[in-house]
């Protein structure tokens, strides 16, 4: 086991929501150190590569927690499946050393009103809600808000700790908050309307001009007066 795995937080049992450990949506992982950043690579019961999107390697809670207490894998995962109607939140470096919140973190937090837990680094959260999605998102330059934020409906797994934020929370109902966080990370994007050609200002050359007015309906009467015939006009 690499030494730095340490680091991790250590897995919460007492925490964990009973709705989650009923689920067969479960796997292990092991943390692999890849240019200086963590990556967590999930693992089935057997100890072959899992994957979040084939659920024939996925297993129950027991058999996770059994895995991982056995000291071959430094934590277990919950694999977000796509019609189970649990959605994930996850909040990345948005506690700090002195384990302050960042404010819109926070309140994000406090809109959900769920399930809360830290993240494996300690640094970020985690909050799992029951609503329904057909794709993931996650902040990009567009987003109106400034922390990273990535929602999971299917096809990822969060590690998890079960060391919870403040007070256990139940998993809630939290569709319409999720739907309102996802329109706040990926806006709709607005087309323009077509310009409306009666009210569109055209700037003409005067040789231009003098070609279009004698080109018009009444383009005779323009012709005469610009070949200095005033007779139509009183002189």
């Amino acid at each position: 086991m690499n030494k730095m795995n340490k680091n991790f937080l250590p897995v919460s049992v007492e925490n964990i929501p009973g709705e989650l450990k009923s689920l067969r949506q479960w796997v292990l992982w092991r943390g692999v150190e890849r240019g200086g950043q963590w990556t967590k690579i999930p693992y089935s019961a057997t100890g072959d590569k899992a994957s979040a999107t084939d659920s024939a390697t996925w297993t129950d809670f027991n058999s996770a927690l059994e895995g991982h207490k056995n000291g071959s894998f430094d934590g277990i995962g919950f694999v977000f499946k796509d019609g189970g109607g649990l959605t994930g939140v996850d909040l990345d470096h948005c506690v700090s050393n002195g384990g302050e919140l960042e404010p819109n973190a926070a309140a994000i937090v406090n809109a959900l009103s769920s399930f809360t837990e830290y993240s494996v680094s300690g640094s970020g959260l985690h909050i799992i809600a029951r609503a329904s999605l057909e794709k993931g998102v996650r902040t990009s330059a567009r987003s109106l808000i400034d922390v990273p934020v990535e929602i999971y409906p299917h096809g990822k797994y969060f590690t998890v700790t079960g060391k919870v934020l403040g007070e256990l929370r139940k998993i809630t109902e939290s569709q319409t908050i999720i739907d309102y966080l996802y329109g706040v990370i990926s806006p709709a994007v607005v087309k323009n309307k077509p310009k409306d050609r009666k009210s569109k200002r055209e700037y003409l050359g005067n040789g231009e001009l003098i070609k279009r007015a004698m080109s018009a309906a009444n383009g005779d009467k323009f012709r005469r007066l610009w070949n200095g015939d005033a007779s139509m006009h009183g002189g």
